[in-house]
């Protein structure tokens, strides 16, 4: 129940764990999200996969939104 209510909380810029694989929040849908890995690239991931979250600072969620928008920008 506890790694439930940390996938229903989760926020852009959090940081997660799902499957051994560290990324932060991007982009957040219905039943997957969105991970920025370290070198820029992303990846979509249930959200039932997730193991640990370690909640991100306001500016992380301010970087991951800005980061979103640029990317909708490029499309």
């Amino acid at each position: 129940k506890k790694a439930e209510t940390q996938r229903n909380s989760l926020k852009k810029g959090d940081k997660v764990t799902a499957m051994g694989i560290v990324g932060t929040v991007s982009t957040i849908k219905d039943n997957t999200i969105i991970l920025k890995m370290y070198d820029g690239s992303k990846i979509e991931m249930l959200k039932g996969a997730i193991s640990d979250v370690q909640s991100g600072t306001e500016e992380d969620a301010k970087k991951a939104e800005k980061e979103e928008k640029s990317d909708k920008n490029e499309e």
